[in-house]
């Protein structure tokens, strides 16, 4: 159930990104601005492709929330999974895990990359890949 919630969001968004990314003027708009940097808040990456395409080269991205394991993942930042514990399950005795709690991390962690990896794997990556490559 999660799992097909994410999925339409992330068809939803998909959707909008690519109207985003269609739109030149809008772009056009963008790049007459010529933002040295630009700070966004991360809900999925089509921000990072709209900046991007306008040719914006200093990318901040912050979080109100902790970054997820996908992200941390995605960006090549490490995350020991003995005692780094999952953003979907947080455990006090941190970072002194039990067995247990080692196992359950573990666990959430497979849940969130599974979830995640489904979402990227709807994304259409050629389309964005030629609207930004300009």
């Amino acid at each position: 159930m999660l799992g097909d919630t994410t999925l339409k969001f992330q068809k939803s968004a998909n959707l909008l990104c690519d109207a985003i990314l269609a739109n030149d003027s809008l772009l056009e708009d963008l790049r007459k601005e010529k933002y040295d940097v630009v700070v966004t808040e991360f809900y999925e990456f089509c921000m990072l492709s709209i900046f991007h395409a306008v040719g914006v080269r200093v990318k901040i991205i912050s979080s109100a929330v902790p970054m997820t394991e996908y992200l941390a993942q995605f960006y090549g930042i490490p995350v020991p999974r003995s005692y780094a514990t999952s953003t979907l399950l947080s455990f006090a005795n941190a970072p002194k895990l039990t067995y247990t709690q080692k196992v359950e991390n573990l666990l959430w962690t497979a849940v969130d990359g599974y979830l995640m990896n489904g979402m990227v794997a709807h994304m259409p990556k050629k389309k964005r890949r030629e609207k930004t490559q300009r």
